[in-house]
């Protein structure tokens, strides 16, 4: 019945964590073209890795009179996105040699192509300090077509340069790695020496108000079209009264828009330039994975996390071979069938009258391996759909989503976990422990957020801060969907059968004798984090760099071997320290099991600290406030899962050896 039950649970939660991202199949595109079908280009944010990320439209841009939200999932809410409709007049397969944009506060009847539009009238002195601050903190606006984000073709050195000619992109070849994958500049910055000796050089601000767009697309065996490319040349263009109207491209002599306080007004345009291309729709996302910026370290990733294999695997074979021969010696010591004094005995078979006392503080125990199991179960389902292709890169926010909605369906071995603990330590109240696994750990982290999230909102009014009904989705998925399962779980959990232990306890505890200083609670504590966090440090650079530099994480093979490893080096270490503890004589092994694997959580901080100060340069208070607090928050998770995993570790252990020995 728990397994039945347990299995809806999971079945019925990847059906929600997927119903907006059904379409979206391995292999099998979202859109098929044909000619003159519109071509919908959307807009993103602004983003930057020294601040936080704003909308798209907070500068002053050109933007559809009616601007509506087409966010899929409350992943991409995470990541700041916010995905608007632009004003792009796009059809499939057909050139724009350059068109400028222009307000068009209402349309025909007859033209459906048409998007009403507001352009910015005049250029204040507001917009151009807005200008100048985001072209200072390189910020990269975003827009996506068929959720193919435009890659930059400008690269970092060209500073608002024309684009090649009309004929040379369309005999040139498609880029098979973009150098800037994350969008194209607001505009750029140049540098000119003064004159003067005694005169500071000049900085001149220019404005990005042309973009040309270059879109690939593929002509499937079925003969339906779909786009596997879109590149974008940003150009800062001083438009002249004949240029880009009647079918004429832009000025043969071309003049950058300079950003400065006689600046009034901006005119926008862009161009169009279709391709065909061999690359499959499978492949559209390959030249984003293979950036020109992260090629070595794409290389660096393969051969490190390979060697992390062998180390792991190699220690893992070590402890192993040396645990085995070690307990087979006990063992063999201890069910010796003589007639010595059972007072020559040591280690620790001394203490089975002890080893399974209840610990102190059982119900936080018991709530904190319960919520580990949480974390554990929405993890290693969203890896095996990650796996699977349903959690592409493409999709963008899918993951994280997949994990939220997991998490709140993962209640229920919640309170299974919970309550069956809780009923091995002789508790009796399962109503009150239900409620404290239900409201108690998730309350800390959500709690967090939401003041995180309310700070960012009211201080800087940047995408980074979730909308208010997504908060109270989210809110949503705690109280409707996560509470009551974790209920149900504790209360299936309280009303089996109690865990079997293989020995007695005795109603006197044993005095425990003075430890060695390497067995002092905070040095094995420590030592016991080590292990874990070395197995997993390489693979959370890769991730960390895919969030906040804006890069693609797509090597889920890898993460879940990478996983797969943080679980047996957690279990292992854990078991290695009980052991030697319980060899001393010490039988409070409880929570040592727990914090041993769970303390590096702290070491994940530690180097989310460093990260920060070595990789990022950040100009921001807001958005340092921001990376602490979410690392906090992993560190914070990723502390409850390693402490339950080498707690379920020791409990099998410490139950094999006590229950192979011969007790009177």
């Amino acid at each position: 019945m728990k397994v039945i039950t347990i299995t809806l649970a999971i079945l019925f939660a990847t059906i929600l964590c997927f119903h907006h991202t059904l379409a979206f199949l391995p292999g099998i595109p979202d859109n098929y073209y044909e000619a003159g079908s519109p071509v919908k280009i959307k807009t993103r944010k602004l983003s930057s890795t020294h601040n936080l990320p704003f909308e798209y439209y907070s500068v002053p841009y050109c933007k559809p009179k009616d601007i509506t939200n087409s966010i899929e999932n409350f992943g991409e809410y995470l990541l700041g996105d916010r995905i608007h409709n632009s004003v792009y007049r796009v059809v499939f397969n057909q050139d724009i040699m350059c068109k400028r944009i222009v307000s068009t506060p209402t349309c025909p009847e007859n033209d459906k192509l048409c998007i009403p539009t507001e352009c910015p009238a005049q250029i204040t002195t507001d917009d151009i300090k807005n200008l100048k601050e985001k072209i200072e903190e390189d910020y990269l606006a975003q827009l996506v077509v068929d959720q193919l984000p435009f890659a930059n073709l400008q690269g970092y050195s060209e500073c608002g340069n024309p684009p090649p000619p009309f004929d040379e992109i369309k005999r040139s070849e498609k880029v098979s790695k973009y150098a800037r994958p994350d969008g194209f500049p607001v505009g750029c910055k140049e540098t000119i020496p003064s004159t003067s000796k005694d005169q500071p050089p000049v900085i001149r601000y220019y404005l990005n108000n042309h973009f040309t767009f270059v879109l690939y697309y593929h002509t499937r065996k079925n003969g339906k079209k779909v786009i596997v490319g879109a590149e974008v040349y940003p150009t800062s263009v001083a438009h002249t009264a004949d240029s880009c109207k009647d079918g004429k491209g832009l000025p043969d002599n071309m003049q950058r828009v300079v950003i400065d306080d006689n600046l009034k007004s901006v005119e926008y345009s862009y161009s169009v330039i279709w391709k065909e291309s061999s690359i499959p729709w499978a492949s559209r996302f390959d030249a984003y994975f293979n950036t020109e910026d992260n090629s070595e370290d794409y290389r660096i990733h393969w051969f490190s996390v390979v060697n992390s294999l062998l180390i792991v695997f190699f220690l893992t074979g070590m402890v192993a071979l040396i645990m085995l021969r070690i307990l087979r010696k006990d063992i063999m010591f201890y069910n010796r069938d003589d007639e010595e004094d059972p007072g020559d005995e040591t280690g620790w078979k001394l203490v089975h009258g002890d080893v399974f006392r209840t610990p102190k503080n059982p119900v936080l125990l018991s709530v904190s391996v319960g919520a580990g199991i949480q974390v554990f179960g929405s993890i290693i389902v969203s890896l095996l759909f990650a796996l699977l292709g349903f959690l592409s890169p493409s999709n963008r926010g899918s993951l994280a989503n997949a994990m939220i909605v997991l998490y709140a369906f993962m209640g229920l071995p919640n309170g299974y976990v919970t309550l069956k603990l809780y009923k091995l330590f002789q508790g009796k109240s399962w109503i009150l422990i239900s409620i404290l696994a239900a409201i108690v750990f998730p309350a800390i982290p959500i709690g967090w957020f939401c003041f995180i999230n309310l700070l960012v909102h009211v201080s800087v009014h940047s995408t980074a801060a979730v909308p208010f009904i997504s908060i109270l989705e989210l809110f949503g998925l705690w109280f409707a969907i996560s509470t009551p399962l974790v209920f149900i779980g504790g209360f299936i959990g309280f009303r089996s059968s109690e865990i079997e232990v293989p020995v007695k306890t005795l109603q006197i505890p044993r005095q425990i004798p003075t430890q060695p200083v390497y067995m002092h609670p905070l040095v094995s504590i420590l030592m016991g984090g080590i292990l874990p966090f070395g197995s997993v440090f390489i693979e959370t650079y890769f991730i960390m760099s895919s969030i906040w530099l804006h890069q693609f994480y797509y090597l889920f093979g890898f993460l879940f071997i990478v996983f797969f490893i943080l679980v047996i080096t957690s279990a292992e270490i854990s078991i290695v320290f009980v052991y030697f503890q319980l060899c001393n004589e010490d039988y409070r092994w409880w929570w040592r099991s727990f914090l041993c694997s769970g303390s590096s959580a702290l070491y994940l901080f530690l180097y989310s600290a460093f990260y920060y100060f070595t990789s990022l340069h950040v100009d921001s208070f807001m958005l340092a406030l921001v990376y602490f607090s979410y690392s906090a928050i992993v560190s914070y998770f990723f502390f409850v899962l390693s402490g339950a995993v080498g707690f379920f570790g020791c409990l099998w252990f410490v139950k094999t050896i006590y229950g192979s020995i011969k007790v009177d």
